[in-house]
């Protein structure tokens, strides 16, 4: 894993997301390029303007020390920026089977001989005992971590969901930097601000009380804590029907 990522600051370059969480980072080793989280390439041209080059499964790439470019593709560069490697695993697959959809949560390292089987049709990617974890570039993002910072705000203010510390509430930069550090490799679900799962019953957002999960398991256990606090006013046929959309959801 890299010790840091340089994100090219979107605002500036003059260059349209095509998601709102779109995010560059400068490919390693080179000067001028940058892939993003959909597969999409930026260059820097030598007057200072950024292009987004022609969209294609293969990119010519200028590395530091090297004369001629480098023709790499373009699944290539989003699994090096985005994808943690699997020691073993060293091909990359489409898991959509469309060779020109680079997102990020649609590749995934196989083994050589898994690589063969599913271009050969003998089996299904869903079908391989593997899970792919991806780098939290996101948490780098300055307008998503706003949009973190607004959102928690809005659900204090708005929904009554509890309050936000002070240390949060008054420097937008330490909230930044808790997300930063507090992030770490996810299966490709978006990470949540949970504030009671370390803390039950807690109602203040806080960089010593809160922490990130996985949204599939805050909604895991948001299901749970609504089963338990409404079981005693439950009939026991609506307890059962809770109960298989708990286990629905468990295995989810």
């Amino acid at each position: 894993m890299r010790n840091k990522w340089e994100i090219l600051n979107v605002n500036w370059s003059g260059i349209i997301r095509q998601h709102k969480h779109e995010t560059f980072v400068k490919i390693e080793g080179t000067r001028n390029f940058f892939v993003s989280t959909l597969g999409r390439v930026a260059k820097c041209k030598r007057n200072g303007k950024y292009c987004i080059l022609p969209l294609s499964d293969r990119y010519e790439i200028g590395f530091c020390g090297e004369r001629k470019y480098r023709t790499i593709f373009a699944k290539e560069l989003v699994a090096d920026a985005f994808l943690v490697k699997v020691p073993g695993r060293n091909c990359i697959w489409h898991k959509d089977h469309n060779h020109y959809n680079d997102k990020y949560t649609n590749l995934i390292y196989v083994t050589k001989e898994d690589y063969i089987k599913l271009l050969q049709k003998k089996v299904k990617v869903n079908q391989l005992d593997y899970v792919q974890y991806y780098y939290p570039i996101w948490a780098f993002n300055k307008r998503v971590q706003m949009q973190k910072y607004t959102d928690m705000l809005r659900r204090c203010q708005e929904k009554n969901y509890g309050t936000v510390c002070d240390e949060w509430l008054s420097d937008f930069d330490k909230f930044a930097k808790w997300l930063e550090n507090a992030s770490y490799p996810h299966t490709g679900c978006m990470l949540e601000i949970d504030k009671d799962i370390l803390f039950p019953g807690n109602r203040e957002y806080s960089p010593q009380k809160c922490c990130l999960i996985d949204k599939s398991i805050n909604l895991r256990y948001s299901l749970y804590q609504q089963f338990h606090s409404l079981r005693p006013f439950l009939s026991c046929w609506q307890q059962s029907a809770f109960s298989l959309v708990w286990t629905f959801a468990l295995h989810a």
